[in-house]
């Protein structure tokens, strides 16, 4: 069976691999609607190119990967198997198991088909206008050119779409509108890095379209419109992001992420927070800020708490070395047979109080590991709940911007003192913390970079903790020896290619790097 034979379209192809059978694959489908007469309104090209957002956030941000990654980068804890959260969580990690029967099959294939039926209708739309509208969005009834609008948005999506191929999967179909029926059906995968370098292409492309169009708007986001010098800004953020957090593991992060390109996208990034509107739970809402609340469903892991309290926050509890047993106020790993610890009443880090909500008792099952009890449960956006998943939902703000320019300043050599103060506007502002001086060493302001994001971002854009851990090079806030470094293309699709399943994670096995 030949999946690619009679592919004419991407969006023909996601549909065949989600919805038909291995031996429809083989037989064109005679009823398909052929994409020139689907899109034969040029004046409705702006709101299909927007639409395609929407699909990438339900895909991507809500369940799959984020809660099985937060929980295995021990920022989440919980021993329900819902979202495959006790999957991710187990200690010493087992392998991702890549099944189409396995309670992990939606932990990939969710996000995989999400994110190439999101990139799918745009390149179709972009095709179109090009082949029949001589590269124009002219709306027939207004006379309105919509062009400029158009292409800058579709862009951006395109970077979005790329952009969590790269870091997420461990490969991915680089897709475009430019590419022949022929082409889209003889697609190889590329890895990682070369998917991550053709979204920075893509938003480095949106963030030029919307500067040299200033009265355009960046629209994708529910509730949220950008004008065009902001929503250039963010295509230079989010291209920052990819940079910084495809990286593998400590290693790549020193000596293969571009740290230069990063801090001069952070320069010129973001001033303020993108934060999509939450819809009540229809497409824009996120699982973190709805489950990852509720105390009953998630904890905030022992590990991180630990940490918050001056504690080692180790990697590795089956290390004793990694391991902080007796400490006075946030023993790490929760010990054996303790259903409880006393609340946390003069806190290190002001943040327990201000974000985090104590619980006097653990809902989790004992005989599943007391690694994973915790009494905090997360509450700085409780508002979300109580609201009905109504209101922002952080998805990238401008602490994560200063973050990655905070690195990046270190990195480069560049300077410290600035370096420490964007670090020093959560660590002091928010969390009460000594100021840093910029006199400390590169390890040191690394750390503090690594321990902010944790604290801070874990519960913004999906696996934020995870890809924290994943590229720090401070090794006690590394993730778990053996847990995975990428998640594999999903067994349906490597089954529809014909291709062997692999997979990765578990100690000793490949890891993705």
């Amino acid at each position: 069976m030949n999946f690619r034979k009679n592919i004419k379209s991407l969006l023909a192809a996601v549909a065949l691999v989600g919805f038909v059978s291995c031996e429809d694959l083989e037989v064109d489908n005679l009823n398909a609607l052929d994409i020139n007469g689907v899109l034969a309104n040029p004046g409705e090209f702006p709101a299909l190119v927007q639409g395609a957002y929407g699909q990438w956030w339900n895909q991507t941000q809500i369940s799959y990967p984020n809660m099985y990654l937060s929980v295995a980068a021990q920022v989440f804890s919980s021993s329900w198997t819902n979202y495959a959260m006790f999957d991710g969580g187990r200690i010493p990690p087992r392998p991702f198991v890549n099944s189409n029967t396995a309670s992990t099959r939606l932990v990939n294939r969710n996000p995989w088909r999400g994110i190439y039926n999101s990139i799918g209708p745009v390149n179709d739309v972009l095709k179109v206008m090009n082949s029949n509208f001589e590269g124009r969005a002219i709306d027939p009834v207004t006379g309105e050119d919509n062009t400029a609008v158009v292409l800058a948005n579709a862009r951006m999506m395109q970077g979005l779409a790329l952009g969590w191929v790269s870091l997420i999967f461990d490969r991915g179909f680089i897709v475009s509108e430019e590419l022949t029926d022929d082409e889209l059906g003889s697609l190889e995968f590329q890895n990682y890095r070369e998917c991550a370098d053709a979204a920075k292409a893509r938003f480095l492309e949106a963030a030029d379209l919307f500067d040299s169009n200033p009265n355009i708007n960046f629209n994708g986001f529910n509730g949220v419109t950008l004008p065009a010098a902001e929503a250039a800004r963010f295509a230079r953020s989010y291209a920052a992001k990819i940079e910084a957090f495809s990286a593998r593991n400590a290693e790549q992060t020193v000596n293969e992420t571009d740290w230069s390109e990063v801090l001069q996208l952070t320069t010129n990034g973001i001033t303020a927070d993108i934060a999509p509107i939450g819809d009540g739970g229809n497409q824009w809402w996120t699982r973190a800020l709805r489950n990852g609340q509720f105390s009953g469903w998630v904890r905030a892991s022992q590990r991180l708490i630990n940490m918050m309290e001056g504690g080692s926050g180790g990697r590795d509890i089956q290390n004793a070395a990694d391991t902080d047993p007796n400490h006075p106020t946030a023993p790490y790993p929760w010990q054996d047979n303790v259903l409880s610890y006393p609340e946390i009443t003069a806190p290190r880090d002001q943040r327990l109080l201000t974000d985090f909500t104590y619980n006097s008792s653990v809902p989790f099952r004992s005989d599943r590991g007391f690694y994973i009890f915790g009494n905090y449960s997360y509450s700085r956006y409780i508002y979300f709940v109580n609201d009905n998943l109504v209101g922002p939902m952080p998805h990238f703000t401008l602490t994560e911007n200063n973050l990655l320019r905070a690195e990046a300043l270190i990195r480069t050599g560049g300077n410290k003192a600035e370096a420490a103060q964007l670090i020093n506007d959560s660590r002091v502002g928010r969390g009460g913390l000594p100021a840093l001086l910029g006199t400390e060493s590169d390890e040191e302001l690394l750390r503090q970079v690594t321990y902010e994001r944790l604290v801070e971002l874990s519960w913004h854009s999906a696996t934020n903790g995870y890809l924290a851990r994943r590229i720090t090079t401070y090794k006690d806030y590394k993730l778990t020896p053996g847990t995975p470094l990428s998640i594999p293309v999903p067994a349906s699709e490597l089954e529809a290619l014909g291709q062997e399943i692999y997979t990765f994670g578990g100690l000793g096995n490949p890891d993705g790097s």
